[in-house]
C-alpha cells in the first residue's frame, strides 16, 4: 500500500511540475518562432525612441511571420501591412554577401600553420537573410512612393517628410528681427546639440528635437529643416538607388510588388543592381538591356516584392538607407512597438536597470 501510495504521489508531482515545465519549453520556441521575439540596441541610431540599452519587443505576427523553406522565403497572413512612421526591425540588406578568405583547420591537424583556403578568389559568399545585423528605422518611404532630394531636404511625394516628436533633427531657425533672437538664442543653446549662433544674420543652427522647440515661440522665425545625404563617393555603386538619389534631382520610385516599367538604360541604371541582388533574377543584367535565361531580351520587368526607404530618428547620427538604400520585404522581421527592460550601458557610471523603460511605450 505504501509503495503504490508513492506512485501516486510521483504522478501527481509529474503532472503539476514537470509536465508544464516541459511544455512549456516547445511554447516558447514557438513564440519566438512565429510571434514575438527580443532585440537589444547597442547604438544611438534611434535616440531618443529608442536609446542604447534598450531590449525592445519585436512583434512578427502583425505584419505576417516570415519563415524559410528549402532556400525560399514565405510569410503567414499579417494583421496589416506596413504603414508610414512603423518602426520597422528588418536584417540589414548591405550584408547581403561578402568578400572574405574562410580559414579552418584540416582533419587532421590541429596547428594553425594546416590552414586551406576555402575561399582563395575572395569571391562574394553568400549570407542567409536570417543571419544578418538586425536594424531597427523608422519608416518613411512606402512602395510606390517617390522620393526627392534637394537642397538638403527630402520630399515624400512631393511633400516635406513627416517629423515626430522624439526625433533629433538639423534645424536652421532665421530669426526676422534682433529681439527675437536675442530672447530665445540662450534657451535654443541649452535644448539643442552642436549649436552655432550667428549674430550677424540672426540665425541659430543645431541639432534639436520637435518636442523640444514647441516650447519656444518661434512665430518671429523661419525652420528650415535640414536631412542630409552621405557624399556619392561613400556609398558603393551596388547602392545604386541610394547614389540616384544623391546625384539626382528627380524624384525616385520606391517599387512595389507587381510595378512593370520598360527596361531602359536609365531604369537598369538605378534598378538594374537592386533587381540582381534581391529579386531573384536569374538572367543577365548589363548598362543597356536584360536577358533571361534563354538569352532573350526582356523589354518589361515586373518587380517581385515591395521595398522601403527608412531612416533612423537620430538623423544626423544614423546610418540607414540614406547610405545603403531601401529595405526588400523579405528581409523584413516585425514591428516593435514597445521594450520589453531597458539597462544603462557598461560603460554608464551606473550600469543598473531604467525601471521607467520596462514596457515603455515607442511613439
Amino acid at each position: 500500500m505504501q509503495n503504490q501510495g508513492k506512485d501516486h504521489i510521483r504522478k501527481q508531482l509529474f503532472w503539476k511540475v514537470f509536465l508544464p515545465v516541459i511544455l512549456a519549453i516547445p511554447a516558447a520556441v514557438i513564440i519566438k518562432i512565429f510571434f514575438l521575439t527580443s532585440y537589444h540596441v547597442p547604438t544611438a541610431s534611434m535616440n531618443s525612441t529608442i536609446i542604447p540599452g534598450d531590449h525592445i519587443l519585436v512583434e512578427k505576427y502583425i505584419l505576417g511571420t516570415r519563415f524559410f523553406f528549402r532556400n525560399r522565403i514565405y510569410r503567414t497572413p499579417g494583421i496589416r501591412s506596413v504603414r508610414k512612421g512603423d518602426l520597422l526591425v528588418f536584417n540589414v540588406p548591405k550584408e547581403d554577401s561578402i568578400s572574405q578568405r574562410i580559414r579552418y583547420y584540416t582533419s587532421h591537424s590541429g596547428k594553425a600553420d594546416h590552414v586551406h583556403d576555402h575561399n582563395p578568389e575572395e569571391k562574394p559568399q553568400f549570407i542567409p537573410i536570417p543571419f544578418r545585423t538586425p536594424f531597427v528605422k523608422r519608416v518613411l518611404g512606402l512602395p510606390g512612393d517617390t522620393v526627392l532630394h534637394q537642397n538638403d531636404q527630402v520630399w515624400i511625394n512631393q511633400n516635406p517628410i513627416r517629423f515626430f516628436a522624439e526625433i533629433h533633427q538639423e534645424i536652421v531657425i532665421q530669426f526676422d528681427n534682433s529681439e527675437s533672437f536675442d530672447q530665445w538664442k540662450n534657451k535654443l543653446y541649452r535644448e539643442g546639440e552642436r549649436v552655432q549662433m550667428d549674430h550677424a544674420n540672426l540665425m541659430v543652427k543645431g541639432i534639436f528635437r520637435e518636442k523640444n522647440l514647441s516650447r519656444i515661440d518661434t512665430t518671429g522665425a523661419i525652420l528650415h529643416y535640414k536631412t542630409h545625404l552621405p557624399p556619392v563617393d561613400q556609398v558603393p555603386e551596388i547602392f545604386s538607388w541610394a547614389r540616384k538619389l544623391i546625384m539626382d534631382s528627380d524624384p525616385l520610385i520606391i517599387p512595389y510588388k507587381g510595378w512593370t516599367s520598360a527596361v531602359t538604360p536609365d531604369f537598369l541604371e538605378i534598378y538594374g543592381p537592386l533587381i540582381r541582388r534581391f529579386e531573384n533574377f536569374e538572367g543577365n543584367i548589363d548598362a543597356a538591356f536584360m536577358k533571361d535565361t534563354s538569352g532573350r531580351n526582356i523589354e518589361y520587368y515586373t518587380f517581385q516584392q515591395n521595398y522601403y526607404w527608412c531612416l533612423g530618428d537620430n538623423r544626423p547620427f544614423s546610418i540607414d538607407s540614406r547610405s545603403w538604400g531601401l529595405v526588400p520585404e523579405d528581409h523584413i522581421i516585425g514591428l516593435s512597438r514597445r521594450t520589453i527592460w531597458s539597462q544603462n550601458p557598461p560603460d554608464h557610471p551606473k550600469n543598473k536597470i531604467r525601471w521607467n523603460r520596462i514596457y515603455h511605450r515607442l511613439k
